[in-house]
């Protein structure tokens, strides 16, 4: 864990840090932990993968080759909970506009049903 707050030596006072580049990187970083992951379990176990799809406003993962997609939905509560969330708003989105949005827009939406629907 790293704290956001620092005291400058020059005068004393506390301040933030800057988060935003940290937040921008968030993807890139989430992508090479699934990689290093699927590296790991390569190496160890000998796993093989394949790209799943996720949906028309989803991007694609890779998964361990051979799991059933139906094995998927099973265990994730989390992504259905998302999900009907982000159908929701935006649903809410098209009626307030009159026209669908743009991919940009959706994953905005899917970010604040991931919020939203957060346990924490």
């Amino acid at each position: 864990m790293v704290s956001d707050k620092v005291r400058t030596r020059l005068d004393g006072k506390w301040r933030s840090l800057d988060s935003r580049p940290l937040h921008r990187a968030t993807v890139a970083l989430s992508e090479l932990h699934e990689a290093l992951v699927a590296d790991r379990l390569t190496r160890a176990l000998g796993s093989e993968w394949e790209q799943r799809c996720r949906g028309q406003d989803r991007n694609p993962t890779r998964s361990i080759s051979g799991v059933r997609a139906s094995l998927f939905a099973k265990f994730s509560d989390r992504a259905r909970h998302i999900g009907v969330e982000a159908r929701r708003l935006v649903e809410q989105w098209t009626a307030t506009h009159g026209r669908r949005p743009s991919h940009a827009t959706i994953v905005k939406l899917r970010q604040q049903a991931t919020l939203a629907t957060s346990p924490v």
